[in-house]
C-alpha cells in the first residue's frame, strides 16, 4: 500500500478497499468497544424506543469518535488522492467532495444528538446533511471503488497493477 502520508503517485481499487476496511473496523472498535469500556454510559450511543431515528451521542463520546476522525484525516484524504490518480484525474474534486462529506456528515451527527444546542434547533439539519452525504458518499464510492484506474503509466506514475515485487535473493547452488 506505500506510504499512507503521501499524496504522490496511484493505489489500486484493492488497497484502497484494504484500508477502508480495516480504518473502518479500528473506528468501529474504538468508538462502539473501547469508548463505552473506558466511558461508561458517558461513551454509550442512547437510543430512545419513541424516536429510534434520532440516537443521542453523549459529548465524551462524539469527541473519542472526532478525534478518532482526525487521526485518520490525512491517511483518508492521501489515498483517495491516490486512487483519483490512478484513473488519470486530478485529485482536487475528490478532496473537495470528501471534505464535504466530512463537514456535513460531523455538523448532521452533532445536530442529530443535540449535542450542540444551536443545531439542535435547525429543523430537518440531519436529514439534510444524511442526504447530501449518502449522494456525494455513493459517487466517491463509485469512484473510487469500483472504477478501474488507466492501464499502464500514466501522468502520475506507473500502474501499480505493474509494480513487481522486490526479488529476494536467490542462493547460488552450482
Amino acid at each position: 500500500m506505500g506510504n499512507l502520508l503521501s499524496f504522490e503517485g496511484r493505489t489500486r481499487r484493492r488497497d484502497w478497499w484494504l484500508y477502508n476496511v480495516v480504518v473502518g473496523l479500528i473506528g468501529y472498535a474504538i468508538s462502539q468497544v473501547i469508548a463505552p469500556m473506558a466511558l461508561g454510559d458517558q461513551g454509550r450511543v442512547i437510543v430512545d424506543p419513541a424516536s429510534p431515528f434520532t440516537p443521542h451521542y453523549p459529548m465524551p463520546l462524539l469527541m473519542i469518535m472526532l478525534g478518532t476522525a482526525v487521526v485518520f484525516l490525512w491517511p483518508n484524504l492521501a489515498i483517495a488522492a491516490r486512487r483519483t490518480h490512478d484513473r488519470d484525474k486530478s485529485a482536487r474534486l475528490t478532496l473537495i467532495l470528501f471534505g464535504i462529506c466530512s463537514v456535513l456528515g460531523w455538523i448532521g451527527l452533532f445536530a442529530m444528538s443535540g449535542a450542540v444546542p444551536a443545531l439542535a434547533g435547525i429543523s430537518g439539519l440531519p436529514l439534510m446533511t444524511m442526504a447530501v452525504n449518502m449522494i456525494v458518499g455513493l459517487y466517491l464510492l463509485v469512484v473510487l471503488g469500483f472504477a478501474d484506474g488507466t492501464p499502464g503509466p500514466n501522468r502520475f506514475g506507473p500502474s501499480p497493477k505493474d509494480a513487481q515485487p522486490p526479488s529476494t535473493p536467490h542462493a547460488d547452488y552450482s
